[in-house]
């Protein structure tokens, strides 16, 4: 076996897989202003209740369309979806460029979340189609690790704009370079993606889905895939508790500066790269579960470090931790598509984005709450529900 093929083999690397990290790596340029999006909304007027209403807003419609975003995709194909929704997320994106405040920004905010949501359940079913069950872990591992080391490289750059041109220069600036490389990763996937669905769904979607069907597909589910639905809610909730607010306690209360701060993103990037990686070939030789139970254990440790830190050197060690508490993070949709079949695939994809995204709907508003009372509360409430989370998985994962 040369060279070549062990590295195939090693980083499961499928055709479809190689064309999805080459567009995957561009749209990562999404991270030169991600990070900063709190700070800018608080830039156009938004105070930190609504800071914390537009991330709840955000989740609401993502949840809302992620059903539908799988629906169709089992009908249509995943490409299509995927591709679809992408360009049009894309070019509302270019509506941040002109806001004139915080209340202008609601239409694209909701539109835009709407779309992701539909094509994000057709991205990752394609992606865990797009290698063999044996090495599904490995391959989508093989995808976020290209694109968080390039995240890595370039999220200081989005902190230099903010820092030389202030926060709502720089991230516009930031939002308009991502655009161009952005749109080039949809083009590529366009012209050289594979469709991974073999065969379509007989019967296509009538736009009226209704609560009875969902209940009827939730009732025909496995009950694995229903014990990932709640461990899923539960941790994207603990999580969304604290995270929108990362940026606020370490600019405001330990008082680092954005290049700093742009520093700890590209550490954390890093280890997001190393451990995603890491976690999934464990996950691949020795389980989902065993793996998804570490994660949330490094996962409720992260919020208590963030309390006790007092200055830069010690945030550090909280971003690499919380990178590292991504060691399960492509082991979640691999747990799902070793679990169900193919032809109902991509919308118990679309169930657990929508489900995990809509339990989570009242946790930054709950968190903008906690943060106005005291700093600290989104941090210990949150690393709580990580607790509860363990609890829930140990039990229900198998």
């Amino acid at each position: 076996m040369d060279l070549k093929t062990k590295l195939k083999d090693f980083f499961a690397l499928e055709r479809n897989i190689i064309v999805i990290i080459i567009a995957n790596t561009l749209w990562s340029t999404m991270v030169l202003y991600r990070g900063f999006l709190p700070k800018f909304y608080e830039s156009l007027g938004a105070t930190i209740f609504f800071v914390g209403l537009l991330f709840s807003l955000s989740d609401l419609f993502y949840s809302l369309s992620s059903f539908i975003g799988g629906h169709l995709s089992d009908a249509y194909g995943r490409k299509q979806i995927f591709v679809r929704t992408a360009l049009i997320g894309h070019f509302l994106l270019l509506g941040y460029l002109f806001a004139p405040n915080w209340i202008f920004l609601i239409p694209f905010l909701i539109l835009g979340n709407f779309v992701s949501g539909m094509g994000d359940a057709s991205a990752q079913t394609m992606i865990s189609e797009s290698v063999p069950k044996k090495s599904r872990a490995t391959g989508l591992a093989s995808i976020y690790l290209t694109a968080t080391i390039v995240s890595a490289l370039i999220v200081p750059c989005g902190a230099l704009l903010v820092q030389n041109y202030g926060m709502l220069d720089g991230v516009r600036a930031a939002i308009l370079i991502s655009f161009f490389f952005s749109l080039t990763g949809t083009i590529i996937l366009f012209f050289y993606g594979k469709e991974t669905l073999k065969r379509k769904l007989k019967k296509k979607i009538k736009f009226k889905l209704n609560f009875s069907e969902l209940k009827e597909f939730f009732k025909s589910l496995p009950l694995s895939i229903k014990g990932m639905f709640f461990f899923a809610s539960l941790l994207y909730f603990s999580s969304m508790l604290n995270t929108p607010y990362w940026i606020f306690y370490s600019l405001d209360v330990i008082k680092i500066n954005s290049l700093e701060f742009g520093i700890l993103e590209s550490i954390q990037f890093i280890t997001v790269a190393v451990f995603t990686f890491i976690g999934a070939k464990l996950s691949d030789k020795y389980g989902r579960k065993k793996i998804l139970l570490l994660s949330i254990i490094l996962s409720l440790i992260v919020p208590i470090l963030f309390i006790f830190s007092k200055n830069f050197i010690q945030l550090i060690f909280v971003y690499v931790t919380g990178g590292a508490s991504a060691f399960g993070f492509s082991t979640v949709f691999a747990y799902i598509a070793d679990n169900i079949n193919q032809k109902r695939r991509s919308r118990a994809i679309g169930m657990t984005n929508g489900l995990m995204t809509f339990a989570s709907i009242p946790a930054p508003l709950i968190g903008s709450i906690l943060y106005s009372i005291m700093p600290q509360y989104p941090f210990i409430f949150s690393s709580v529900l990580f607790a509860i989370t363990l609890i829930v998985g140990m039990k229900f994962l198998k």
